[in-house]
């Protein structure tokens, strides 16, 4: 399911990112420097936007745990970490 979301989100960012296109290209006259442009933003947000997205998790909750505004533990681990046992343990 983790995979899943972060997939979908992913998708669904650079497919609004890809509007931006346009827009850029206009602006700077020349499609290179346009994708160029666009490829450095998408970087940015997926690299820095995931982990401020798992740096957010504990005030959001989780079905199995108990609600409560900080958790014990809300700084331990980062975001590629949960990926890549996701892909173990889908893959073992």
């Amino acid at each position: 399911m983790l995979l899943a979301h972060v997939g979908a989100i992913a998708f669904a960012g650079v497919v609004a990112n890809r509007r931006l296109l346009d827009l850029l290209k206009k602006n700077s006259g020349r499609e290179a420097t346009a994708r160029a442009v666009l490829f450095s933003w998408l970087a940015g947000n997926l690299f820095l936007g995931a982990q401020l997205a798992w740096n957010l998790r504990p005030f959001i909750g989780s079905p199995t745990l108990a609600v409560q505004f900080l958790r014990n533990d809300p700084l331990r681990g980062n975001f590629y970490e949960a990926v890549c046992r996701a892909f173990q343990h889908l893959f073992s």
